[in-house]
């Protein structure tokens, strides 16, 4: 609806201006001024209309007749008919306009808000659209640089393996050439003995294996094989087997036989194969034609060529394996490993009774956690053929340290572990020994001793178990090499082992004859205490000086007499006696401190109730005591 003043009146048509201040251009007969009763439609008449959405000769037509609304002169409005109209406040179409305009308004807010939510949700949707984007460019990045760290890997590995390969090859190259100048070598022997026999009758020949082998007769029948069964097969006062061509034939390995040769040649400069099954073997070789010379060296080296392993486990004595405790003693990987593998066997043995170890978890977790994982492959080296199972994670491996915690008491059953006793000596490579005792109510009722660098007493081999429990007669030696065990070896009374029973010295009576045994390092016990203790009583011989419980196992075995440990001030602990004490007195010695009391084992972890330690011979064990008291009066 639309309200205007008449402008203009033609004949045809009326110009109206619109209140908003258009101009329209009406025809005449659509604006009802034929109407009867109406007033002429003259200039200022004001009139309403409604104008159509179409445009004619650019003019609006009204969509209906304009109806006619006359200004009565009072403030009212006259329709065309003449009768009055409701009346109109003024300005009402400015109100109108308004509530239009207001309504227009009102629907661009609303259109401009739908916009704001619109650009928020784009916005959104944006900052969503670049952290995904950032992601991916970090997960790409770091697949790339997985990738690149996987393939600089494998190029390594590639490299390694190369090299590897060309080591092997120059390696065996070196061996073929070696051969070859062996063959040579020996080409020019034989030649050379071939030329001697014409001039020489005292040489032999021998068929070793299928390979012939010449000497002087007086090689294997004097000087290192003059008791041999050699020199009795070359005698001549027995049959032999002969090869075809009426040689003497052994059927034994040339290897081991030329090794054999080797030692009858130059028995002082001999030295063992490094080799450990070669060394063992070329023992039974030796024993088995009655070669002593070489059988009794062996059997009493100390020499780093007669060394072997024990039962497979390989330890590291490598200084970066290595740090130091509290009282300066060093503790090594092998230390750690060795009380797993012992913890770990007993639980699986089904014993779950508590455990003193030496060693705890405490510095694992602080300065020398990088030691975990390597202590880990250690013991898994062991546990997995063993026991078919190892530590899955290194958390484990502190777990298991941790249950060596037992306290001890008067009352108390618990395992009592020293899982590398003498760890200087560990790493000097010399004596060490794997410690294991049962303690029960203040008495040690079992007890094994490992000492894997030391030459058994009964066997040709090293490195053996020495064990002893009450109920069981007497302490036997186990030898950890099953072949030596097996070729001369008696059944013990430990699960079927095959062993050698050891016995004290018992027919040891003077105290100036006893061979003592004392601690290798000045630390662990007072050399000149202990010199003065053997003049006392006038023993002049040179004292044997070695690391761990290995001295108790030579009081045990008869080799030493007398085994003395005074360190002033300091009180011993259990896991460094124990499994001694019960060894020595199971073999028929004597076990007390200095003052003849018996180790007191209901102190705790230590034996804070003795002074020093005295393991001795039985026939000899009441003088020395009286010699310590008459140094030492006072505890």
């Amino acid at each position: 609806m639309c309200f205007g003043v008449v402008t203009e009146c033609k004949s045809g048509f009326l110009r109206t201006k619109c209140v908003h201040g258009e101009v329209f251009h009406i025809k005449r007969e659509q604006s009802g001024a034929r109407a009867k009763g109406s007033r002429q439609l003259v200039k200022g008449t004001r009139i309403s209309f409604t104008l159509a959405h179409t445009a004619h000769n650019g003019h609006f037509r009204p969509a209906r007749k304009a109806r006619r609304m006359i200004d009565d002169g009072q403030g009212g409005i006259i329709s065309e008919r003449g009768t009055p109209a409701a009346a109109t406040p003024p300005f009402a179409a400015l109100t109108e306009a308004g509530s239009v305009l207001r309504a227009a308004l009102d629907d661009i807010m609303g259109r401009a808000a739908a916009m704001d939510d619109y650009v928020a949700r784009r916005e959104t949707e944006l900052r969503q659209m670049e952290v995904e984007a950032a992601n991916e460019v970090r997960r790409t990045r770091k697949a790339a640089e997985t990738w690149a760290a996987d393939f600089k890997r494998r190029a390594e590995e590639e490299v390694a393996r190369s090299a590897e390969a060309a080591a092997m090859q120059a390696a065996a190259s070196a061996d073929a050439k070696n051969i070859e100048n062996e063959r040579a070598v020996w080409e020019a022997e034989k030649q050379s003995i071939a030329e001697i026999q014409k001039f020489d009758s005292d040489v032999v020949t021998i068929n070793v294996g299928g390979q012939v082998f010449s000497t002087y007769l007086s090689t294997i029948t004097t000087g290192a094989a003059a008791d041999s069964m050699l020199a009795v097969l070359f005698s001549g006062r027995h049959s032999v087997a002969t090869d075809s061509e009426g040689r003497m034939f052994l059927d034994q390995d040339p290897v081991l036989f030329a090794d054999l040769l080797t030692f009858f040649r130059s028995p002082l400069s001999f030295s063992l194969p490094d080799d450990r099954r070669t060394a063992i073997r070329l023992l039974f070789l030796a024993h088995e034609y009655q070669v002593t010379a070489l059988f009794d060296r062996f059997a009493w080296s100390e020499t780093k060529s007669a060394r072997l392993a024990s039962q497979q486990l390989t330890l590291d004595p490598s200084p970066s394996g290595t740090h130091a405790k509290d009282d300066a003693s060093p503790v090594t990987i092998a230390d750690y490993a060795a009380q797993v593998v012992v913890t770990v066997a007993l639980r699986k043995s089904g014993s779950a009774l508590p455990i003193m170890g030496e060693e705890n978890a405490d510095d694992l977790r602080g300065a020398h956690a990088d030691l975990v994982p390597r202590i880990r492959a250690v013991a898994n080296a062991v546990l997995e053929p063993a026991l078919g199972a190892g530590l899955a994670d290194d958390a484990e491996v502190l777990a298991v340290l941790d249950e060596a915690d037992a306290a001890g008491g008067p009352d108390a059953v618990f395992w009592v572990l020293d899982p590398i006793d003498g760890s200087k000596g560990f790493l000097r490579g010399d004596q060490y020994a794997v410690c294991l005792a049962l303690v029960d109510a203040g008495e040690v009722v079992a007890a094994a001793v490992g000492t894997p660098h030391l030459p058994c007493r009964h066997a040709p081999s090293v490195g053996a178990v020495y064990a002893a429990a009450v109920g069981v007669d007497g302490a036997w030696e186990l030898p950890l090499d099953v072949e030596a065990a097996a070729a001369a070896g008696l059944a013990s009374p430990f699960a079927g082992e095959l062993g050698f029973r050891v016995a004290a010295d018992s027919g040891l009576a003077d105290a100036s004859d006893a061979v003592a045994a004392e601690s290798f390092e000045a630390s662990h016990t007072n050399h000149e205490w202990s010199a003065a203790l053997l003049a006392r009583l006038d023993n002049a011989t040179p004292p044997i000086r070695m690391d761990s419980q290995a001295k108790y196992v030579l009081v045990a075995r008869g080799d030493a007499g007398v085994y003395i440990r005074r360190v002033p001030g300091y009180a011993e602990k259990l896991w460094d006696h124990a499994s001694g004490e019960l060894l020595v007195t199971a073999a028929g010695g004597i076990v007390t401190d200095l003052h003849g009391k018996p180790l007191d084992w209901t102190r705790g972890q230590r034996l804070s109730e003795n002074h020093g330690v005295l393991a001795s011979a039985p026939g000899v064990h009441a003088a020395y005591i009286d010699a310590c008291r008459t140094l030492d009066p006072s505890p």
